[in-house]
């Protein structure tokens, strides 16, 4: 993950904590299945992942296969997330019930 990534990635995870939810960075290697979503975490009761991608950079072919598998087993992913308020607005969904 380049720095401006890796920036947004930190940036959206203490997003996450500063309302209550518990987030983590995946850190990936040989026993981490590929695509993982880069922040993933609970927010009220939901699982949620963020897969944090720069204007122009798109998630990889494993990435989006990775959501899928996540929304099909039921949580929450936003594979773009372009920035804090994106991420912001997923948790906002949880929030008002929507999600």
């Amino acid at each position: 993950m380049g720095q401006p990534e890796g920036r947004l990635a930190r940036a959206i995870k203490q997003m996450v904590f500063n309302r209550g939810g518990f987030a983590w960075k995946v850190h990936g290697n040989e026993y981490t299945p590929v695509g993982l979503p880069d922040i993933v975490g609970v927010y009220r009761g939901r699982f949620v992942a963020f897969e944090s991608k720069m204007p122009g950079n798109a998630p990889t072919p494993a990435q989006r296969y990775r959501a899928q598998d996540i929304r099909r087993a039921g949580g929450l992913v936003l594979s773009p997330c372009r920035s804090v308020e994106e991420a912001a607005q997923l948790l906002d969904r949880i929030d008002s019930g929507a999600a």
